[in-house]
């Protein structure tokens, strides 16, 4: 007996496991193309990474320090940083331990306009951090700016994180 064509054969297993082993491809072809149309567009794939202030201040993102501070963040709040994104050291620093560990100006005086405080007590403490984070003393000219009181004795000064 012979089949006839066409009339409800079923695929041969090779044919099965062909398509079987394309449907990967096909998904990852799918996604790759919706992700390279958002891109094209400016929408991110996914939504930013939440982060904390002193975080995004170590990630040197100044919209997100603007936007977090503008949604009530508090810009003297210490947080968790973990090491590498900053600091050498793991723990929590506050956003402007951050900037002046890394010696970024730029962000110091973001955080002082969106109101963050220095008391005297906190400026020792950075001027002191300022000498032994990975800044290397950059910090210093403006650290002095702030205030005429001078240069603390540091060997008494509790640095972060170690303070907190």
């Amino acid at each position: 007996m012979t089949k006839q064509s066409g009339t409800g054969s079923s695929a041969s297993p090779a044919t099965v496991v062909k398509v079987v082993a394309l449907i990967p491809s096909v998904v990852l072809a799918a996604v790759s193309l919706f992700a390279l149309g958002r891109a094209a567009i400016g929408q991110p794939v996914w939504g930013p990474m939440a982060q904390t202030l002193p975080q995004a201040v170590a990630s040197e993102n100044l919209q997100e320090i603007a936007r977090l501070i503008e949604s009530g963040e508090d810009p003297d709040l210490p947080a968790w940083v973990p090491s590498g994104l900053a600091p050498d050291v793991a723990g929590p620093y506050t956003p402007l331990e951050v900037a002046v560990g890394r010696g970024d100006i730029r962000d110091a005086q973001l955080l002082l306009d969106y109101g963050a405080s220095v008391e005297p007590k906190e400026l020792e403490v950075l001027r002191c951090w300022s000498e032994v984070a990975a800044s290397g003393g950059r910090a210093r000219e403006w650290l002095l700016s702030l205030s005429p009181a001078p240069w603390p004795d540091c060997g008494d000064v509790s640095l972060p994180p170690g303070r907190h």
